[in-house]
Protein backbone atom coordinates (compact mmCIF):
# COMPACT_ATOMS: atom_id res chain seq x y z
CA UNK A 1 0.00 0.00 0.00
CA UNK A 2 1.23 3.73 -0.46
CA UNK A 3 0.51 7.15 1.23
CA UNK A 4 -3.33 8.56 -0.35
CA UNK A 5 -2.22 9.57 -3.45
CA UNK A 6 -4.03 13.08 -5.02
CA UNK A 7 -6.14 12.34 -7.74
CA UNK A 8 -6.18 15.89 -8.88
CA UNK A 9 -2.31 15.81 -8.28
CA UNK A 10 -1.82 13.11 -10.43
CA UNK A 11 -4.57 14.01 -13.44
CA UNK A 12 -2.57 17.48 -13.64
CA UNK A 13 0.90 15.28 -13.79
CA UNK A 14 -0.34 13.55 -16.28
CA UNK A 15 -0.63 15.95 -18.88
CA UNK A 16 2.92 16.51 -18.99
CA UNK A 17 3.17 12.99 -20.70
CA UNK A 18 0.05 13.63 -22.72
CA UNK A 19 1.49 13.64 -26.41
CA UNK A 20 -1.59 13.07 -29.02
CA UNK A 21 -2.97 15.42 -31.39
CA UNK A 22 -6.19 16.86 -31.03
CA UNK A 23 -6.45 18.02 -27.22
CA UNK A 24 -9.75 19.49 -26.17
CA UNK A 25 -11.38 19.09 -29.68
CA UNK A 26 -13.58 15.89 -30.97
CA UNK A 27 -10.04 13.90 -31.92
CA UNK A 28 -8.38 14.24 -28.52
CA UNK A 29 -11.67 12.54 -27.41
CA UNK A 30 -12.09 9.91 -29.81
CA UNK A 31 -8.16 8.98 -28.72
CA UNK A 32 -8.39 9.07 -25.63
CA UNK A 33 -10.91 7.38 -25.72
CA UNK A 34 -9.88 4.64 -28.03
CA UNK A 35 -6.34 4.59 -25.89
CA UNK A 36 -8.93 3.47 -22.71
CA UNK A 37 -10.73 0.42 -24.97
CA UNK A 38 -6.64 -0.30 -26.05
CA UNK A 39 -5.41 -0.97 -22.26
CA UNK A 40 -8.60 -2.57 -21.29
CA UNK A 41 -8.19 -5.29 -23.79
CA UNK A 42 -4.58 -5.59 -23.07
CA UNK A 43 -5.86 -6.42 -19.53
CA UNK A 44 -8.15 -9.12 -20.99
CA UNK A 45 -5.41 -10.56 -22.92
CA UNK A 46 -3.51 -11.05 -19.68
CA UNK A 47 -6.74 -12.99 -18.48
CA UNK A 48 -6.24 -14.93 -21.17
CA UNK A 49 -2.82 -15.71 -20.90
CA UNK A 50 -3.33 -16.36 -17.32
CA UNK A 51 -5.01 -19.11 -18.80
CA UNK A 52 -2.88 -20.59 -21.67
CA UNK A 53 0.70 -20.25 -20.25
CA UNK A 54 0.54 -19.90 -16.59
CA UNK A 55 -2.10 -22.97 -15.33
CA UNK A 56 -4.70 -20.41 -14.40
CA UNK A 57 -2.59 -18.59 -11.09
CA UNK A 58 -1.51 -14.82 -11.43
CA UNK A 59 2.00 -15.15 -11.52
CA UNK A 60 4.40 -12.54 -9.84
CA UNK A 61 5.61 -11.89 -13.77
CA UNK A 62 2.08 -11.47 -14.54
CA UNK A 63 1.27 -9.18 -11.98
CA UNK A 64 3.89 -6.58 -12.92
CA UNK A 65 2.74 -6.61 -16.43
CA UNK A 66 -0.83 -6.26 -15.05
CA UNK A 67 0.20 -3.57 -12.59
CA UNK A 68 1.63 -1.49 -16.20
CA UNK A 69 -1.49 -1.97 -17.82
CA UNK A 70 -3.34 -1.07 -14.92
CA UNK A 71 -1.71 2.47 -14.35
CA UNK A 72 -2.10 3.37 -18.25
CA UNK A 73 -6.03 2.85 -17.90
CA UNK A 74 -5.92 4.93 -15.43
CA UNK A 75 -3.61 7.40 -17.63
CA UNK A 76 -6.62 7.31 -20.21
CA UNK A 77 -9.27 7.78 -17.47
CA UNK A 78 -7.50 11.07 -16.44
CA UNK A 79 -6.94 12.22 -19.90
CA UNK A 80 -10.89 11.24 -20.45
CA UNK A 81 -11.47 13.38 -17.67
CA UNK A 82 -9.23 16.11 -19.10
CA UNK A 83 -10.87 16.16 -22.71
CA UNK A 84 -14.63 16.05 -20.94
CA UNK A 85 -13.57 18.47 -18.24
CA UNK A 86 -14.15 16.78 -15.26
CA UNK A 87 -11.55 15.78 -12.28
CA UNK A 88 -11.13 12.27 -11.01
CA UNK A 89 -11.09 13.23 -7.98
CA UNK A 90 -14.25 11.83 -5.80
CA UNK A 91 -15.39 9.78 -9.48
CA UNK A 92 -14.78 6.14 -8.69
CA UNK A 93 -18.18 5.09 -8.07
CA UNK A 94 -19.40 0.30 -7.81
CA UNK A 95 -21.37 -0.51 -10.46
CA UNK A 96 -25.03 -0.21 -10.09
CA UNK A 97 -24.90 -4.63 -11.23
CA UNK A 98 -22.38 -4.96 -8.56
CA UNK A 99 -23.88 -6.45 -5.29
CA UNK A 100 -23.95 -4.22 -2.58
CA UNK A 101 -21.83 -6.09 -0.48
CA UNK A 102 -19.41 -5.78 -3.39
CA UNK A 103 -19.16 -9.98 -3.70
CA UNK A 104 -18.99 -10.03 -7.57
CA UNK A 105 -18.74 -13.35 -9.02
CA UNK A 106 -15.89 -15.34 -7.99
CA UNK A 107 -14.09 -12.65 -5.95
CA UNK A 108 -10.91 -13.54 -4.69
CA UNK A 109 -10.11 -16.03 -7.44
CA UNK A 110 -8.50 -15.89 -10.81
CA UNK A 111 -12.26 -16.49 -12.23
CA UNK A 112 -12.63 -13.33 -10.22
CA UNK A 113 -10.12 -11.37 -12.37
CA UNK A 114 -11.18 -12.91 -15.23
CA UNK A 115 -14.97 -11.38 -14.47
CA UNK A 116 -13.20 -7.98 -13.62
CA UNK A 117 -11.21 -7.98 -16.87
CA UNK A 118 -14.40 -8.78 -18.81
CA UNK A 119 -16.28 -6.19 -17.15
CA UNK A 120 -13.60 -3.68 -17.55
CA UNK A 121 -13.44 -3.84 -21.11
CA UNK A 122 -17.23 -3.38 -21.37
CA UNK A 123 -17.36 -0.43 -19.27
CA UNK A 124 -14.41 1.07 -21.44
CA UNK A 125 -16.66 0.03 -24.65
CA UNK A 126 -19.35 2.18 -23.09
CA UNK A 127 -17.34 5.53 -22.67
CA UNK A 128 -16.19 4.65 -26.37
CA UNK A 129 -19.66 4.83 -27.40
CA UNK A 130 -20.41 7.94 -25.39
CA UNK A 131 -17.77 9.18 -27.33
CA UNK A 132 -19.05 8.42 -30.67
CA UNK A 133 -21.73 10.45 -30.45
CA UNK A 134 -19.84 13.39 -30.99
CA UNK A 135 -18.41 12.36 -33.92
CA UNK A 136 -20.94 14.20 -36.09
CA UNK A 137 -21.31 17.79 -34.63
CA UNK A 138 -20.08 20.67 -36.24
CA UNK A 139 -17.70 22.86 -33.74
CA UNK A 140 -17.46 26.60 -34.58
CA UNK A 141 -14.21 28.01 -34.36
CA UNK A 142 -13.42 29.29 -30.85
CA UNK A 143 -16.24 26.97 -28.92
CA UNK A 144 -15.90 23.42 -27.57
CA UNK A 145 -17.66 20.45 -28.21
CA UNK A 146 -19.02 20.75 -24.98
CA UNK A 147 -21.15 23.45 -26.06
CA UNK A 148 -22.19 21.81 -28.82
CA UNK A 149 -25.66 19.45 -29.07
CA UNK A 150 -25.48 17.60 -25.91
CA UNK A 151 -21.83 18.15 -25.24
CA UNK A 152 -22.20 18.35 -21.43
CA UNK A 153 -24.85 15.15 -21.13
CA UNK A 154 -22.42 13.25 -23.35
CA UNK A 155 -19.33 14.54 -20.76
CA UNK A 156 -21.49 13.36 -17.79
CA UNK A 157 -21.75 9.95 -19.56
CA UNK A 158 -18.33 9.49 -20.24
CA UNK A 159 -17.54 10.89 -16.29
CA UNK A 160 -19.85 8.23 -15.04
CA UNK A 161 -18.47 5.30 -17.58
CA UNK A 162 -14.86 6.16 -15.76
CA UNK A 163 -16.16 6.30 -12.50
CA UNK A 164 -17.31 2.77 -12.76
CA UNK A 165 -13.71 1.70 -14.79
CA UNK A 166 -11.89 3.26 -11.74
CA UNK A 167 -14.14 0.64 -9.49
CA UNK A 168 -12.74 -2.54 -11.96
CA UNK A 169 -9.57 -0.84 -11.90
CA UNK A 170 -9.35 -0.98 -8.09
CA UNK A 171 -10.52 -4.23 -7.70
CA UNK A 172 -8.24 -5.83 -9.90
CA UNK A 173 -5.18 -3.65 -8.24
CA UNK A 174 -6.61 -6.25 -4.69
CA UNK A 175 -5.58 -9.33 -6.26
CA UNK A 176 -2.51 -7.72 -8.02
CA UNK A 177 -1.61 -7.04 -4.36
CA UNK A 178 -1.96 -3.57 -4.48
CA UNK A 179 -4.07 -0.55 -4.55
CA UNK A 180 -5.49 2.38 -6.95
CA UNK A 181 -3.07 4.74 -5.42
CA UNK A 182 -0.01 2.51 -5.80
CA UNK A 183 -1.05 1.67 -9.26
CA UNK A 184 -1.17 5.39 -10.05
CA UNK A 185 2.04 6.41 -8.39
CA UNK A 186 3.67 3.70 -10.17
CA UNK A 187 2.11 5.16 -13.63
CA UNK A 188 3.64 8.00 -12.81
CA UNK A 189 7.21 6.62 -11.97
CA UNK A 190 6.73 4.48 -15.54
CA UNK A 191 6.01 7.81 -17.51
CA UNK A 192 8.85 9.96 -15.85
CA UNK A 193 10.93 7.23 -16.86
CA UNK A 194 9.65 6.90 -20.77
CA UNK A 195 10.07 10.44 -20.45
CA UNK A 196 13.47 10.87 -19.68
CA UNK A 197 14.40 8.25 -21.92
CA UNK A 198 12.44 10.29 -24.84
CA UNK A 199 9.87 7.23 -25.37
CA UNK A 200 7.03 8.77 -24.60
CA UNK A 201 5.68 8.69 -28.13
CA UNK A 202 5.08 5.48 -29.06
CA UNK A 203 4.03 2.13 -28.40
CA UNK A 204 4.76 -0.14 -25.15
CA UNK A 205 5.80 0.79 -22.06
CA UNK A 206 9.11 -1.48 -21.48
CA UNK A 207 11.40 0.16 -24.10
Amino acid sequence: MTETIDWNEYQAATRKTAIYPGARTIDGLLYVACGLNGEAGEIAEHGKKLLRDDGGTLTPERITKLRKELGDVCWYCAGLGFEAGFKLAGCIVKPVDVPEDGNYPGKGTNRGFLYLALRLNEQAAKVGFYANTVVGYTVPQGKSWLEVGQGVRVAGNISRGVAFVLWYVQELAVLCGTDLDAVMAGNLENLAGRQTRGTLHGDGSSR
